[in-house]
């Protein structure tokens, strides 16, 4: 097998949240992504099972900058600010994307 080429999956692209649940909820949790402004850009559903949890809002759902995260079950809410960064980008077969000597 030495002539096989190393695959790996790619990472998720856009910004990781993760929350934990104590118990498990009764009344289903969602994630409503806001601008700064206020205007909803974007919402997720959650897992109500106790544990940690991961979900990832892809980077398609925003520009970079800054963002309000709001965990809510419609009475309670928690809200954090998370930062969108541009990708990282990688030329790639073009030799004029190539500075000389690096």
């Amino acid at each position: 097998t030495g002539d096989n080429h190393l695959r790996t999956p790619n990472e998720p692209s856009g910004l990781h949240i993760y929350y934990y649940l104590k118990t498990k909820r009764d009344k289903p949790l969602e994630i409503l992504v806001e601008d700064m402004d206020g205007n909803q850009v974007g919402r997720l559903k959650t897992v109500v099972e106790p544990g940690i949890h991961r979900l990832t809002w892809p980077r398609r759902g925003g520009e970079p900058g800054t963002y309000r995260f709001i965990l809510t079950d419609g009475e309670n809410s928690v809200v954090r600010k998370a930062t969108l960064k541009p990708p990282v980008l990688w030329p790639v077969g073009n030799p004029d994307d190539f500075r000389q000597g690096n």
